[in-house]
């Protein structure tokens, strides 16, 4: 562990496994993240300078923002959540969205406006083919290649609106830190670059449950190293292996990244 807790805990580090929050809660922190989040974001969009080629003031937020505050807030352990995809889907999407609109406007007013449909739907298909192929698929960054060609107030940004989406995008993932960590059974992120644990070579997914060797009669679920359980798989396996030590089974029900 490279970070004593509690920044090791803030960064996502968790050597055990937690029981997940009720779903209560879990609203509750969805709620604070999403709200926290984005007032952070369109206050910084208000304090910087302007970023507008026809205005004196930068937009108060950047729509594709509020898609990605759901991703982050009410769903931090998704692999399209994570650093890697927030910060290189978004900025990838943007880039592609303003080369795409630089070159239809080279062609002309008439003439852009006349192709302005196709231009937002090739702006919206490279990015996806981009994010593909570069591993950093994050589904409210199509709307930001979307804007950059089909809003007049975010086309006149120019390469403004990269800055713009990277400063939100890096301000909400700080607020991420918070929000997701709040909880035991809440981490973010997941992965840092690549499909990772953070934690470890081994993890047990159950209250109370302890990892044995192989060989020894447990019951041991063997993960791929880099797959990623989602909430409700994790939640899936917990109520499995309470179920096995209910029951009285011999040996535990663990989860092991090889």
């Amino acid at each position: 562990m490279l970070f004593r807790s509690p920044l090791a805990h803030l960064l996502g580090h968790r050597p055990h496994a937690h029981p997940l929050p009720p779903t209560l809660l879990t609203t509750l922190l969805a709620l604070l993240g999403t709200f926290t989040g984005l007032a952070l974001t369109t206050l910084l969009f208000h304090l910087l300078p302007s970023l507008s080629a026809t205005t004196d003031t930068n937009p108060l937020i950047i729509a594709s923002l509020g898609a990605t505050a759901i991703l982050l807030y009410s769903t931090p352990a998704s692999p399209l959540a994570q650093p890697r995809p927030l910060l290189l889907g978004q900025g990838i999407s943007a880039t592609v969205g303003i080369l795409i609109a630089l070159a239809f406007r080279s062609l002309g007013p008439e003439e852009f406006q006349r192709l302005r449909w196709l231009a937002g739907a090739l702006a919206v298909a490279i990015s996806a083919a981009v994010m593909n192929i570069t591993k950093t698929v994050h589904p409210p960054a199509g709307a930001t290649a979307l804007l950059a060609v089909t809003s007049d107030e975010i086309m006149e940004l120019g390469w403004g609106l990269l800055a713009l989406v990277e400063v939100g995008c890096l301000a909400m993932f700080v607020v991420a830190l918070v929000w997701g960590n709040a909880h035991l059974g809440r981490r973010f992120p997941v992965f840092w670059w690549t499909e990772m644990e953070l934690k470890g070579k081994e993890e047990v997914v159950g209250v109370g449950l302890e990892m044995e060797e192989e060989g020894r009669g447990e019951r041991v679920i063997v993960l791929p190293r880099g797959f990623v359980l989602s909430e409700g798989e994790r939640e899936v396996v917990e109520r499995i292996a309470e179920r096995v030590v209910a029951d009285g089974k011999k040996g535990v029900l663990g989860v092991k990244v090889p």
